[in-house]
């Protein structure tokens, strides 16, 4: 099977190949941007995109994966807009299978929080930000998606009729995205305990038990249950994460070229799957691999010179301390001093 889809300019309308029937789409609001881009999805449903430019390359990638993970692709960007609430129900449990599960709401004020300080916005705009290239990849990316919305119907029975399913996505909205991906092995492991704290009471009031004695230490440590720690910090036995990666150089292989297996243990399904992608830009790029869906670019693969992949250990980095509440209310010790803890309202969208 190949399916075709081009977009020369911004006044032509985009032609779609599909099993030998050319068809023109409904009719739709302009696009902002002229795109040109080849998509060709092979047999096993892998889509090989040509382009131009870099903008265009992520206009067919967007499109590429709009059409092979529509809802999927819908539920995070509800979760980068922090409208999970708003359409899915504020007490329904949103579980990427790989953070902490925590409900919407909750989901929906953390990144609410990011929103209202324009942490994305602002990291776009430092000088250590994105390149230009990957900031067209994903301008383009955005426009491919909302050109594949335009002019598809939903037929996955998870979203299909979803009012939220609709062709606004923003280069924003994706940035957010990617951003919240990066969250995995921090914030997102404390979405639940983040938005649900609450300051010290009466009956309450969050003193720790701290040894009196130097003799008393070893025992207090000793009390410390590791499991629960471990528990508290996002570690479910029952949730296997991590993964490996083994290369071996060419004199080890019968081709004599160097192989590489990456296997990363990420979910076969929802926020975190791997989708396959081949980007092309004619003697310039020429990128095959796996991408997570929302990315533009192929986060593990190979090119004509070089492979690589990534691993992610099940080891938890944190370093938790506590600070002395002086309770009640929100005052607590630091080693310069008291201070208050700050109170920020999150702006619902």
């Amino acid at each position: 099977m190949e399916s075709l889809v081009r977009r020369a300019a911004r006044s032509l309308a985009p032609l779609v190949l599909l099993g030998g029937v050319l068809s023109a789409p409904a009719a739709a609001a302009e696009p902002p941007a002229a795109y040109d881009a080849t998509v060709r999805i092979t047999e096993h449903g892998i889509p090989h995109i040509t382009a131009r430019d870099w903008g265009s390359l992520g206009y067919g990638s967007g499109w590429a994966t709009a059409g092979e993970a529509t809802c999927t692709l819908a539920d995070i960007l509800l979760s980068a807009r922090g409208e999970r609430s708003r359409w899915l129900g504020a007490e329904a449990t949103y579980d990427d299978a790989v953070s902490k599960p925590a409900t919407n709401l909750d989901s929906d004020v953390l990144v609410g929080d990011l929103h209202n300080r324009r942490v994305v916005e602002r990291l776009l705009d430092s000088p250590a930000g994105p390149s230009a290239r990957a900031r067209e990849m994903v301008r383009g990316y955005a426009a491919g998606v909302n050109e594949w919305l335009r002019t598809h119907e939903v037929t996955d029975p998870a979203c299909a009729d979803a009012p939220y399913l609709r062709p606004d996505v923003t280069e924003t909205d994706i940035w957010y995205g990617v951003y919240l991906a990066n969250l995995i092995a921090s914030a997102g492991q404390f979405v639940g305990e983040i938005n649900q704290a609450a300051p010290p009471s009466l009956a309450d009031p969050g003193l720790p038990g701290l040894p009196k004695t130097a003799a008393e230490v070893p025992a207090a440590a000793a009390k410390v249950d590791k499991e629960a720690l471990l528990a508290s910090l996002g570690r479910d036995p029952e949730r296997a994460f991590g993964s490996n990666a083994t290369a071996i150089g060419g004199e080890a292989s019968s081709t004599g070229a160097g192989m590489l297996l990456g296997n990363p243990h990420f979910p076969w399904q929802g926020r975190y799957r791997f989708t396959q992608q081949h980007l092309t830009i004619p003697g310039e790029y020429d990128v095959a691999g796996a991408s997570l869906i929302g990315s533009p670019v192929v986060n593990i693969g190979w090119n004509d010179d070089v492979a690589w992949s990534h691993t992610v250990s099940t080891a938890y980095r944190f370093t938790p301390y506590e600070y002395t509440t002086l309770g009640p209310g929100t005052r607590y010790l630091t080693p310069d001093g008291v201070r208050s803890a700050e109170r920020r309202e999150v702006e619902s969208r």
